[in-house]
């Protein structure tokens, strides 16, 4: 069952982040989507309620570490960091693995 969520006025990408979470980005403006885009988490654990965790806005500046799923956000307001646990718990399990 698909639920609309309110927030994104020119939805651009959905990226899934994680089992159970979508990363939702949009432009402010469909002419400069590439400047003050707005990204706004949000959990599907439960399909029926979606539920926003974070919305961010003005974000100028985007930066992943693949290893580890953080996410760097910089906006307007300052850093943002999205973390994975179980990813970062994984990752340093194959880095002890391999030392």
């Amino acid at each position: 069952m698909l639920v609309a969520t309110a927030g994104l006025l020119n939805p651009a990408s959905i990226q899934p982040f994680g089992q159970r979470t979508f990363l939702l980005t949009s432009a402010n403006s469909a002419v400069t989507p590439a400047q003050d885009s707005q990204y706004q988490l949000i959990d599907v654990s439960n399909p029926s309620k979606p539920t926003s965790l974070v919305v961010l806005q003005g974000v100028k500046q985007r930066l992943e570490r693949p290893d580890t799923g953080t996410l760097f956000l910089l906006s307007n307001e300052g850093l943002t960091v999205i973390r994975h646990p179980s990813m970062e718990e994984e990752y340093q399990f194959e880095m002890n693995q391999t030392n």
